[in-house]
């Protein structure tokens, strides 16, 4: 995948290791299908510097969301967790938030 910024500086490296890597490998596995990407607000920082949100779509991301914030039940997506290991979001993981 092609991307404007210079190969080899860490916003490039970033956006590749996000697209690619993580979203990249579930779509492989889900067959395309649309997701939801659930970040928290460290998260979301680090997608929302490297990443553009037709990025984001390009990889079947339909919904971005922040764990830390209410939100609607979308049980015909499937999601994507991209959270930090902080007690705050585990917690709001392990509660379905």
């Amino acid at each position: 995948m092609a991307y404007d910024e210079d190969h080899d500086s860490f916003r490039a490296f970033t956006k590749r290791r996000i697209l690619d890597d993580m979203l990249g490998k579930v779509s492989k596995q889900l067959g395309g299908e649309w997701k939801v990407l659930i970040v928290d607000p460290v998260t979301v920082r680090v997608v929302s510097s490297s990443c553009g949100m037709s990025d984001l779509t390009a990889q079947g991301v339909s919904l971005v969301e922040n764990i830390t914030l209410g939100r609607q039940p979308q049980p015909h997506l499937d999601a994507v967790y991209f959270i930090s290991p902080s007690p705050a979001s585990v917690a709001r993981l392990g509660s379905g938030f």
